[in-house]
């Protein structure tokens, strides 16, 4: 589910998965990273799902929706 957001706003602000990680500070396996998250291969860790919600410019809220049974920050993600 996670996935799925990253890669639909990911889309709609036309990034390529090497632009949006580069952007959010992935590094040089930026591409790897995005294409791992978008097929829910792992989730990312919380400070990086915070980064990305930034860079598309959305709620975090929006990339993982509270009460998410999919997401593994519960709880988290409301502070």
């Amino acid at each position: 589910m996670i996935g799925e957001k990253i890669k639909e706003y990911r889309d709609r602000r036309g990034y390529t998965r090497m632009e949006l990680g580069l952007l959010c500070g992935f590094g040089s396996d930026s591409e790897t990273v995005i294409a791992g998250f978008e097929r829910d291969e792992g989730f990312p860790d919380l400070e990086k799902l915070k980064k990305i919600a930034e860079v598309l410019c959305v709620p975090l809220e929006i990339l993982c929706p509270v009460p998410c049974r999919e997401c593994p920050y519960g709880k988290k993600v409301e502070s």
